[in-house]
């Protein structure tokens, strides 16, 4: 049975290898001619900057969640990870493959990130509490928080129940910080983008030993790299978001042997409701970050439509995109607009019509560890 899984595994695994190189051929194909239109030289320096910017943003934002994680679920001091190792890195490798691996950091390294930490909190045992069975042998049942439990490992692979509830409840943070850390990051760079639109940082003065030092920094450079950087971002995040709401709402639901599929999360259906409406509203804040910084690469009367160049129309903007406002203005939406329209269309239907729509129909389920902990909640709440 274990060996079948095994194999059935390894057929998936090469499916949507060939499926995300035939997508990826597909998306470069058709959106090559524009890209290389849009950009020129000049735009593709912002564009390595911005890129390598993102990566290094994505690395310490996942690793500062982990290092979070890891403090707070985790007793024993000598065992806290603070960061991942190259063995951690090595095994993940091997056990996504090669292609998975590449495609992974190159498309979407918040996604490759994520999942690095995420499979380093649930594969490092030695940050589990250890199960008592593994001292007393003879039996099949412990206590956890006035509960007694059946524990004992029935798969044979040295698992027990309370070990892998451990391992639920990291995962499960995880998600839930970065959800809220990602919606806290798209406001600051919404706070960023107002200053460095409405700033004026020619002829900036720099303090120094006694004279001040003169610069000029062309704001216009400034604008262009921003935007650079929230456009990496945004596919980044989107490809990320699309794939993990997506394997949530369909994979985990039906294997390839018709089997219901189990869930690595102790997420419930309000806890996934909350996310799916976290990521929209950080999409709507992100794509009008482009579009308030340039709007002029979107559409050629969306500058002019607007009076006053503030922020709040570009939000509202975005967020009548979002909200399902289809219209697809092909006269005057440049490419690069077109595309932007698409993607926001489609993250939003994916993230309501998909997601939210699915959660809604779930009914939640707990085990004896998930009613132990919520009777121990209760029980804090009331004495308190």
């Amino acid at each position: 049975m274990a060996q079948k899984q095994l194999q059935n595994k390894k057929l998936d695994n090469q499916m949507w290898k060939r499926k995300s190189i035939f997508i990826s051929f597909i998306f470069v194909f058709v959106f090559s001619s524009q890209i290389i239109n849009f950009l020129n030289g000049y735009l593709i320096t912002m564009f390595i900057i911005a890129y390598i910017a993102s990566i290094l943003w994505s690395y310490f934002f996942h690793a500062s969640i982990f290092k979070k994680i890891v403090f707070t679920h985790c007793d024993n001091s000598e065992n806290q990870i603070k960061k991942i190792s190259y063995k951690d890195l090595k095994n993940y490798y091997y056990y996504r493959g090669n292609v998975d691996f590449l495609l992974k950091f190159i498309f979407s390294h918040d996604y490759f990130f994520a999942d690095v930490f995420k499979y380093t909190l649930r594969e490092r045992k030695e940050l589990n509490k250890k199960c008592l069975l593994r001292k007393y042998k003879g039996s099949e049942k412990h206590f956890y928080l006035n509960r007694d439990i059946d524990c004992k490992d029935k798969d044979g692979k040295g698992t027990y129940g309370c070990e892998i509830h451990q391992e639920k409840i990291r995962l499960k943070s995880f998600v839930i910080y970065s959800n809220w850390k990602n919606i806290c990051s798209a406001g600051f760079l919404i706070l960023i983008s107002i200053l460095i639109k409405n700033m004026d940082y020619q002829n900036s003065l720099i303090p120094g030993f006694g004279n001040s030092i003169k610069i000029t920094i062309n704001q216009n450079d400034i604008k262009y790299l921003l935007f650079m950087f929230v456009f990496v971002r945004l596919i980044s995040r989107g490809i990320e978001v699309t794939v993990a709401f997506y394997n949530d709402v369909v994979k985990s639901k039906m294997n390839r042997d018709l089997d219901i599929g189990n869930r690595s999360t102790n997420l419930k259906r309000g806890h996934r409701i909350s996310l799916a409406i976290h990521s929209y509203l950080e999409f709507v804040f992100l794509f009008s970050i482009l579009y308030y910084l340039k709007p002029h690469y979107i559409s050629g009367i969306l500058p002019a439509s607007i009076l006053i160049d503030g922020y709040l129309d570009y939000l509202l903007y975005s967020g009548s995109v979002s909200a399902f406002n289809i219209s697809f203005d092909i006269v005057n939406l440049k490419p690069l607009g077109k595309f932007l329209h698409t993607l926001q269309v489609f993250l939003s239907v994916n993230l309501i019509v998909l997601s939210v729509a699915t959660y809604l129909g779930i009914k939640d389920e707990m085990n004896e560890y998930e009613k132990a902990d919520w009777e121990e909640e209760q029980r804090k709440q009331n004495e308190s």
